[in-house]
């Protein structure tokens, strides 16, 4: 049963921004398991998690997911360095400066966020979505393998692709950026590098930047999707970064689900349907609002 109810909301008044913090069961201030490390590094933090066995083990074997009426098709993007990355891309109905970025699980751009991207491209035909692929198309069901890419992506490649997705997408998009677990913490890192040209952030339980010098940079809107059952990304690390991000004074909204990590992955064996529909539908309206100016 779903048990979501508003915990905190308020309003900073400075700027008229404000923030707004949501969960679905009691009010703790941590939650057992392990504490954000002493770097402020979000990338760092997740890659010291994907050294630990029971975080890996915490992963369970995806099921057999494909594409449901694709439309879209893989493209390659040239990056600075000249080298080249796949993506998956959904092209709007008719043109468009709107997209949205979408950032992979750490079992690799895999049919599962293809139909993601397709999703989104559906249920907003104006909208062009633009999945990247940080594993330079190495795509894995094994738990060792996926904590052993998602270690090896390199950071300043990561960068390079966004920044190459940025040049295709154009100077006067505006984008949005959406991504689960790794590709969570890889939303929001896209979403402070694009600057102004972001204007909404979702992140689903991944790791969310501590660094105070960067997150002066987002400037989107930001909705964070946490899982109460989650033993790594859980309360104590979300309460570290708000602490950090809330004297910001930027606009965000954080949502609990009791449920565990990756609960809205269909592949997952222990998926929550309704809670992922639910959450869903949050991200979607966010990216309505937010991106595309709808109310």
């Amino acid at each position: 049963m779903k048990k979501i109810f508003v915990i905190l909301a308020f309003l900073l008044t400075t700027g008229g921004l404000y923030a707004q913090e949501s969960c679905c069961s009691t009010d703790k201030d941590t939650k057992a398991g392990h504490s954000a490390t002493p770097s402020n590094d979000a990338l760092a933090m997740f890659a010291a998690n994907s050294n630990d066995p029971n975080f890996i083990a915490a992963h369970a074997v995806p099921m057999p997911f494909t594409v449901v009426n694709g439309k879209g098709a893989m493209i390659t993007l040239t990056l600075s360095d000249r080298t080249k990355s796949d993506a998956y891309f959904v092209r709007a109905d008719k043109k468009s400066n709107k997209w949205l970025f979408i950032f992979h699980e750490w079992w690799g751009l895999n049919d599962h966020i293809k139909n993601e991207a397709e999703k989104y491209a559906a249920a907003y035909p104006d909208l062009n979505v633009l999945a990247l692929d940080l594993y330079d198309g190495k795509v894995t069901a094994s738990p060792d393998t996926a904590a052993m890419y998602s270690k090896a992506v390199n950071k300043d490649r990561g960068f390079k692709i966004i920044e190459a997705a940025r040049k295709h997408a154009g100077n006067s998009a505006q984008i949005g950026t959406l991504g689960w677990c790794l590709g969570g913490g890889w939303s929001m890192q896209a979403a402070i590098k694009l600057g102004k040209q972001a204007k909404a952030c979702v992140i689903y339980y991944g790791m969310p930047e501590m660094d105070k010098a960067k997150l002066k940079n987002l400037a989107a809107p930001l909705l964070g999707i946490f899982a109460e059952k989650d033993t790594w990304i859980n309360r104590e690390v979300v309460n570290d970064f708000v602490k950090v991000f809330r004297p910001l004074k930027k606009k965000y909204d954080l949502k609990w689900f009791d449920a565990v990590h990756a609960f809205a992955n269909p592949s997952n064996p222990e998926f929550n349907s309704a809670m992922a529909q639910e959450a869903e539908e949050l991200a979607m309206k966010f990216i309505a609002t937010h991106l595309l100016g709808r109310k």
